[in-house]
């Protein structure tokens, strides 16, 4: 009897056991497991987009659909060799369900919220992206539904998830602007997105702008996939072009872009595009100034476009006093060098002209019509001109040095036998005249 006692108690643990084992067997208390990949045929290849590397502790929501309730949890990224999704601290994993044919779906989604997002509320919501948890909080990502029951395949057979990535990743290259002496420059300070379509109007009533992340030398943004029209000035750039003053610079595309989901696009911006277009000046034709023996002040400018932009003057030019001729007395016609400044700096340079007009002089000037006769070694002698202009110095030119030539007074010397055109012109870079030239035929013969 007591034999039988002893080989009874020892019975118990193996009892015991196999109901436990029977249990499991069951589905009842048996966790589900999940291991995650991203799909590699995307542009962006894995979740964290500071160092494309998922990272240890990236938060995961899992959503198991079974006999139509629906719970979502807090996963938590493993990393590894395999990587794997374990619940989150202090969260009960799910189990499967304690009918062996009964279907479960799961589904996920990066980053965990109670609700699924979507690309579109995700920008309105993380409108600043410059902080690199907000950036990574950015990037959507989900899974589509995969159904199994328990006893389709073994039970510790893993779920595994393939994340897609549900944003486009818009990298800029700002390229560094040159100073007016060629020296580049690399002060650059902030760098914005601006979503300026239906799309995005719609979400949240105006445009979403979005502080891109700063990733050494460029900025990363995620954003809403959609098509921006061509001409829509989606890229924005701040910089500092001295040490105290900021300037910003739009970018556009001259065809539509159509950013997809999962993918990446580069955009190379040359800060000075802008001044590499020419700057069309109109200046104030108001004034029309005419010579009058006083000073003369620059009439001004109208306006200075760009690319059909209306520059503002000090912002996005200035007037190079240096190279620029703002004040004068005399008729004649003189530079004004317009040179871009903040967004438009670098080798933008762009030289007007303004004028002021000659004074209308009357009067004339004359010689007797009658020819002039010499013979060679006779003294030299100068012919009576009748001038009755007022202003100006007269110019006496000779058509034959080598017969006659004649001085600055109207003196004429002869050289030697032959005959030439004597005339005088009367020179004032302030007046025109109605007739200001006279002369008079020399011919000079031998003794």
């Amino acid at each position: 009897m007591k034999k039988r006692l002893i080989y009874w108690l020892a019975a118990i643990p193996l009892i015991f056991t196999a109901c436990v084992e029977d249990e499991y067997a069951e589905g009842s208390l048996t966790p589900i497991q999940f291991t995650v990949n991203m799909a590699d045929d995307k542009g962006i290849t894995r979740s964290n987009t500071v160092n494309d590397e998922w990272t240890d502790g990236d938060p995961v929501a899992v959503q198991m659909t079974s006999g139509g309730s629906r719970i979502v949890k807090k996963y938590k990224i493993v990393t590894g060799s395999t990587i794997k999704l374990v619940p989150d601290t202090d969260v009960e994993p799910f189990y499967w369900p304690n009918s062996d044919t009964t279907s479960v779906a799961v589904s996920a989604w990066y980053p965990y919220a109670a609700t699924k997002p979507t690309a579109d509320n995700t920008n309105t919501s993380i409108t600043d992206q410059s902080i690199a948890d907000k950036y990574e909080a950015a990037n959507l990502m989900e899974t589509t539904a995969i159904t199994r029951a328990y006893n389709e395949g073994a039970p510790t057979t893993p779920f595994h998830l393939t994340f897609v990535h549900r944003m486009a990743k818009l990298i800029i290259v700002p390229y560094h602007y040159k100073d007016a002496n060629g020296n580049s420059t690399s002060q650059l300070i902030a760098d914005e997105v601006v979503k300026t379509t239906a799309k995005a109007i719609n979400v949240c009533s105006g445009d979403n702008v979005i502080t891109a992340y700063r990733n050494d030398r460029q900025f990363e943004v995620l954003v809403a996939p959609q098509t921006i029209p061509a001409g829509t000035k989606f890229i924005k750039l701040s910089y500092r072009n001295d040490n105290t003053k900021s300037s910003t610079f739009e970018f556009s595309e001259t065809t539509s872009k159509t950013l997809e989901a999962g993918k990446t696009y580069i955009f190379n911006v040359k800060l000075n595009t802008a001044a590499d277009s020419t700057f069309v000046v109109t200046l104030n034709t108001a004034e029309t100034p005419t010579y009058d023996g006083t000073q003369k002040n620059y009439p001004g400018i109208n306006s200075v476009k760009c690319n059909s932009k209306t520059l503002t003057v000090n912002v996005d030019y200035v007037i190079d006093e240096a190279n620029s001729t703002l004040s004068v007395t005399n008729a004649g016609t003189y530079d004004v060098t317009i040179k871009g400044t903040g967004q438009y700096r670098g080798t933008n340079t762009r030289t007007v002209q303004w004028t002021i007009n000659k004074a209308h002089e009357t009067g004339s000037i004359s010689y007797a019509p009658t020819p002039i006769n010499k013979t060679v070694g006779a003294e030299p002698f100068t012919n009576t001109l009748s001038n009755n202009i007022n202003h100006g110095n007269v110019r006496y030119t000779s058509s034959n040095e080598y017969v006659a030539t004649v001085d600055g007074n109207g003196l004429v010397t002869i050289h030697h036998a032959g005959s030439c055109t004597i005339t005088a012109t009367v020179e004032d870079a302030n007046y025109y005249f109605d007739s200001n030239t006279a002369s008079y035929n020399l011919t000079v013969s031998s003794n």
